[in-house]
This record gives C-alpha cells, sequence and structure tokens, in this order.
C-alpha cells in the first residue's frame, strides 16, 4: 500500500495531462493537414471520377504537371515562385496561393515545433506511469470530425465559403476562370474529398489515442491506480 500511495503522490495532475492532450492534438490536427496536402491519391480519384481532363480538354498527364507543380510549391522546400506550365495566372491568384502557402508551412512547422515539446512530457508521463493524456487526445481527436463531419454533410458550400472568409482578409480566393484557369481543375468536391480524409487522419489518431490508453493502463493495472 505504502508503494502505492507513493506512485499516486507523483502522478502528473489532470491539467498537466490535460495539456499534453492537447499538445498531441495540435500535433495530429498539423499532421493530419500536412498528410492531405502530400497524399495525391485523392486527387488521381477525382481526376477520372469527374472528368476533370475532359471538362478542361486537356490530358491526364497535363493536369497533373500542374498539380504537382502547385503541390511543390506548397510545401517546403518547394520552389519560391509559381508558375504553371499549362495555365495563365492573375496578380490576385498568385497573391492567394501565396497566402495558402503560408498556411500550410505554418501546419508543417507547428508539427515540428509541437513535436519537439511533447516528446519530454511525453517521456514524463510515461516514466509515472500516467496516461491519462491519452484519454483525452484521444476523445478531442474523435468528437472533433465527428462534429465538423455532421456539418459538412449538412452544408458543404456554405462552411467552404465561412472558411475562407474567415481565414482570407480579401477575395483572391474567388477566382475567375477567365484569368486564372488553374482553378477549373481543382473543383470544390475535391477539397470535400480532401476534408474527409483529413478528419479520417484526426480521428484514426484518435482512435488510436484511445486503444494505447486501454492497454497501457490495462497493464498498469497492477498499481491499482485511478485513470
Amino acid at each position: 500500500m505504502k508503494k502505492n500511495r507513493n506512485i499516486q503522490t507523483n502522478r502528473p495532475s489532470k491539467g498537466k495531462a490535460l495539456l499534453c492532450a492537447l499538445l498531441a492534438v495540435l500535433f495530429i490536427i498539423s499532421c493530419s493537414v500536412t498528410i492531405t496536402l502530400q497524399y495525391k491519391g485523392i486527387y488521381k480519384r477525382d481526376l477520372r471520377a469527374l472528368h476533370i481532363p475532359e471538362e478542361n480538354r486537356m490530358t491526364e498527364a497535363q493536369v497533373l504537371r500542374n498539380y504537382d507543380v502547385l503541390i511543390s510549391y506548397l510545401s517546403i522546400g518547394g520552389p519560391k515562385t509559381l508558375q504553371f506550365p499549362d495555365f495563365s495566372m492573375s496578380e490576385s491568384g498568385r497573391a492567394h496561393f501565396q497566402e495558402v502557402r503560408r498556411i500550410f508551412f505554418g501546419f508543417t512547422w507547428a508539427a515540428l515545433s509541437v513535436f519537439v515539446l511533447l516528446v519530454p512530457m511525453l517521456v514524463f508521463t510515461i516514466r509515472k506511469r500516467a496516461f491519462l493524456w491519452l484519454k483525452y487526445a484521444g476523445i478531442i481527436t474523435i468528437g472533433l470530425p465527428i462534429c465538423l463531419g455532421i456539418a459538412f454533410a449538412a452544408a458543404w458550400e456554405q462552411i467552404f465559403i465561412l472558411f475562407h472568409r474567415l481565414v482570407f482578409d480579401n477575395d483572391f480566393w474567388y477566382f475567375d476562370p477567365a484569368t486564372d484557369p488553374v482553378i477549373e481543375i481543382l473543383p470544390d468536391t475535391f477539397f470535400l474529398h480532401s476534408a474527409v480524409f483529413m478528419m479520417a487522419c484526426i480521428c484514426g489518431a484518435g482512435v488510436l489515442c484511445l486503444l494505447l490508453y486501454l492497454i497501457l493502463r490495462k497493464k498498469r493495472g497492477q498499481y491499482h491506480l485511478p485513470s
């Protein structure tokens, strides 16, 4: 009993567990955004399903070439200037993509920065056999996608517009196909599918957190400590 009491006294508080969980959630969201950007399977599927090449009188290779240029520009280590091989671009369109680039860079650097902060906290909680943060992180990262998924299903177009109005302080995101024809190969449905994939990544990470919590709590059962 004395050993159990000492272990419980040294366990991190619920406040520290919540802080660790929030850092984990931020890391998961940032990673999910970056993974969604880099995963080209969604676009390749929509390329055929939405008949994007036919609608734009282009070959699949041409469409993918321009898409690859855009993704490379939005990625850390990519070119500093955006130049589509088959599309012209207005100054407002260029400015919008610069803003989008900064946003994606922000998520990538956030993932790296939070990881640096998260590692020592994880080591500390593991040493203390305190895994409550996994439970909190799991609940948040499962609940968030479910709520957003319901909202997407109910009013995707309105949410899509609201998101752009909140994130951007201008109307550059409202592309005119006559001056920025690249928008024709980036239909709204593709962004919806990307959002669903991102939510699935977040939710999957949440399920993993809960499973780890249950497994580790079971292994810690011999101490008879509260969760």
